[in-house]
Order: C-alpha cells, then structure tokens, then sequence
C-alpha cells in the first residue's frame, strides 16, 4: 500500500450547511425557533458568460461529499428568488402579475430552510438530516446531495389574480426559478440536476412546508463526484489511477480547507474514490469555513484496504 502524506492529522469537525438548524415531524427532528440567517451580498457581475452557462449545463447525479459555503448558497438562493428591485419588490425570475407564488426550501445535512427573499436571509424550519426521508426509496440523488433545493409553489396566490391558470402560470414559473438556478450553479463551477419525479407527501412531510405549498421540482446540487470527471483519453494520465481508493484523514476540527479541498478535487478529477474518516460521523467545518461529511469513523476502516492513506494538517 502507498502512503501520501499531506501534512498534519485530521478527523471531521461538523456544521453542515453553515447555516443553522430547525424543527421537523418525527422523533428525529426537534422543534426550533425561528431563527434567521443573513446571507452574504449577492454578487451581479461573474466571470461565466451567460451563453458559456448555457454551453456547459449538463445534469449531475453523483456528488462528491464537499459541502457549499455560504457565498454558494447565497448566490443560488438569489438567483432562484432574489429580488432586483426593492420599489416594487421585482425578482430574478419572471411573475405573472408579479404574484410570486414560489417559495424555496434549502436542504442539507444541517437541516431544513426556507428563502425570505425579502431579507434575503434563510429562516430555519426543521433540524436534522432529512435528506433520506425526502428522497424516499428511489431517490439517491437527493439523499446524497450536499444541497437540494425544493422549489414549492402556492397557486392560491395566483388564483386572486387568474383564477383559470394559475396553477399553469405557477408551474411555469417553477420552471423560471429552475432554470435560473441551474445556470448559477454552472457559474458557481458547481454540477446540479432538475428532479420531477418526487414523492410529494414525503417531501412536504420531511420538510415541513407550509400549509398550500406544493413541492414541483428539486434542484440537487453540489460539487461532481469523480465519476463525473474520470472521462480522461488514453495518455492524459487518468488511466492509471481509475478506480483507486485514497482514505483521507481529517481532524477533528480546524482543518485546512485549502489542503483537504485541493486534495479531494486533484484526487476526484483523476478518478480516485475517496472516504473521508475521523474520529467522529457527521458534518464538519475547517478553518475558513468549508465543510465536508464524513460518513464513517478511524475505528471503521482499515489502512490496508486503500491504495493511499492521506493525513489532513488542521489544528484539530
């Protein structure tokens, strides 16, 4: 077995989301207060052409474990619902009669949130994983999705307005929000995919919606596994390590979000497998702020069944 050393120790400090935690129907999930998280400012300038956006959206089913920070998450939330201008309270997406009937909910190993676009802040509904619950029995995607984004839609807000089409003109702008979306997450360098296909009594029940707002779509979001990434030619190098498995160490706490991340990313594009382990399961946070998962612990798996074992520095 090879040894790669990348400086230091490391075993999972946790926070999920970064962003707060909330209430939910089952014995796994207390109820919370309402608390708000302020979102950092939205960026409206970027580097992506809108027509590269275009160009490079492709669906994304398999993710890699690396949680999304808060500028991510800020910047989908806004471009999924965010408001362009506050006189009269204009969004990203198109309204019929700027009636608004869409709310989002942001999903992750951390909890469950709802989009107040007008503070532009996440209002925390339900706390703990639910994304297995949500997914049901068919929906690995959602499960294992650092992210999700339930697009839910109110057609009784529509109906004051335009009683014949409303639930037409609120699906529709579902798929506005959707696709508004998706194109971030591509500027975000980020892979997603649109899912219609759910189970809409689980979803509603796992996450908590309100009252007359139906789930439509989920957007699953989060950075591509290396499944993904392994399409390499002959001779570009990627050959030779498909398929290896690399454990990689983490500490407790504080670990260097620019070695844990640069290695996850140079190991995945080369098409590695890689598990995370420390002393503890769960969601943790390092120095700067990133977050990643680790689904298993130092006492679950053994050094001999890798091809590499890599320690990540931290002071944890």
């Amino acid at each position: 077995m090879r040894r790669f050393l990348v400086p230091g120790l490391l075993v999972l400090y946790c926070v999920g989301f970064c962003l707060g935690r909330s209430g939910a129907p089952d014995d796994t999930r207390r109820r919370v207060g309402r608390r708000i998280i302020q979102l950092t400012a939205p960026r409206t300038t970027g580097s992506v052409s809108l027509e590269e956006a275009l160009a490079k959206r492709r669906s994304v089913r398999q993710f890699s474990s690396q949680a999304l920070n808060p500028d991510q998450i800020s910047q989908l939330a806004w471009a999924g619902q965010g408001i362009t201008e506050r006189t009269q309270g204009l969004r990203t997406a198109p309204s019929a009669g700027a009636t608004y009937p869409i709310t989002l909910y942001f999903v992750s190993a951390d909890g469950v949130f709802r989009y107040r676009p007008e503070e532009h802040a996440l209002e925390e509904v339900a706390n703990g994983d639910v994304r297995a619950a949500m997914a049901g029995t068919d929906g690995g995607t959602m499960a294992s999705a650092p992210l999700s984004i339930v697009v839910t839609g109110s057609a009784a807000k529509v109906a004051e307005r335009f009683r014949q089409e409303a639930r037409t003109y609120t699906l529709l702008e579902a798929g506005h929000v959707t696709q508004n979306i998706l194109l971030q997450a591509v500027c975000l360098d980020l892979g997603a995919v649109p899912i219609g296909g759910l189970d809409k009594r689980l979803v509603s029940e796992s996450c908590r919606l309100a009252r007359g707002h139906d789930p439509l779509y989920v957007v699953a979001i989060g950075y591509a596994a290396s499944q993904d990434v392994q399409s390499g030619q002959p001779g570009d190098g990627t050959s030779a390590v498909t398929g290896k498995r690399a454990l990689l160490i983490v500490p407790s706490q504080a670990y260097s979000d620019e070695e844990l991340f640069g290695t996850m990313r140079m190991l995945e594009a080369a098409g590695v497998q890689l598990t995370l382990a420390g002393s503890r399961a769960g969601v943790m946070r390092g120095m700067s702020g990133g977050v990643v998962e680790s689904r298993v612990t130092l006492n679950q798996v053994r050094a001999a069944d890798f091809d590499a074992v890599i320690f990540i520095g931290g002071y944890g």
